[in-house]
This record gives structure tokens, sequence and C-alpha cells, in this order.
């Protein structure tokens, strides 16, 4: 049943990929086998105990979604992050934006619930270091392949021609 959660969550912070592909610490979201993004299972401090999140990052280093997976924070505070209206905030955002409004930042916090709040950016913070290398890295070795590839098939149509 986990891996039944773990899939429908990482369809949900990338609805347009059609494959994910596991690595050490993270997914590969693709779409027509190109790298689309990466997504990342973080575990951090709430103020009831662990909250586990999926974050999704695509190639522009933008949040694609958050979801929390898991967690034992106060029903009615705390587990308010659990719903659309505080995960949602996340999407399109950038790292350098990932702090309350109150700090400059894009984040509300849930009403009686910042150490939730502060959890959640802190893990979203987290999954950005784990995937950060292999968004630059792996994103430009998928490209630099499919590039490659175009221009092979373009030669070899044109050999032809040129003979």
């Amino acid at each position: 049943q986990a891996v039944i959660a773990l899939n429908e969550n990482l369809r949900q912070v990338f609805p347009e990929a059609d494959d994910f592909e596991e690595s050490a610490s993270y997914f590969m979201a693709k779409k027509q086998g190109m790298i689309i993004g990466f997504a990342s299972v973080v575990e951090t401090s709430g103020y009831g105990g662990t909250i586990k999140l999926l974050v999704g990052i695509d190639t522009q280093r933008k949040l694609t979604g958050v979801r929390i997976m898991d967690h034992t924070e106060t029903p009615g505070l705390g587990a308010n992050a659990v719903k659309p209206e505080f995960y949602n905030q996340f999407n399109s955002l950038t790292f350098d934006k990932l702090s309350l409004k109150k700090e400059a930042g894009e984040i509300d916090a849930i009403t009686g619930a910042t150490i939730t709040t502060n959890a959640v950016i802190e893990g979203v913070k987290t999954a950005y270091y784990e995937v950060g290398d292999s968004v630059t890295t792996d994103s430009i070795i998928g490209a630099t392949i499919a590039s490659a590839n175009n221009n092979n098939q373009n030669k070899s149509n044109t050999e032809g021609y040129m003979q």
C-alpha cells in the first residue's frame, strides 16, 4: 500500500510524466524518455514528530509539487499541511522563495502551526540539496544525449545526398 501511495504522489507532483526511474536518493521523472525533473522523499521534524514529504523539482529548478506522505501533527493545526490550500503554495517556487512571507518569502504559515510550516519548508530545502546536483548534471546529460542522437540521425539522413 505504501508503494501505491508513493506512485500516486509521484503522479501528483509530476502529472505530465509517463515514467519514473528510481536512483539512489531520488526519482527521475521522465516524459517520452527525457528527464523532466526529480522527486525526492525527505523526512523532517515537525511539532508532533516526523513529517515525510515528497518534493518534485523540474529541470529549471522550480517546484512542481509537495505532498505530505506521513505525519503525526496535531489534528486541526499542523495536520492541515495535507490540505491543498497549504501545499499548493509551493508550486512553481524556486529555492530563494522558500520562506515565510513575513521573512520575504512566498509561504503563508498554517494558523497555529508555525513549527509544522517551518518543518515543511526545511524539508523542501533538504530535497533541493539532495537533488540539486542532479538537476543540473542529469538533465544536461539527458539533453546532450538527445541532441547527439538527433544530430547523428540528421547526418545519416543527409549522407546519401552528399555522395
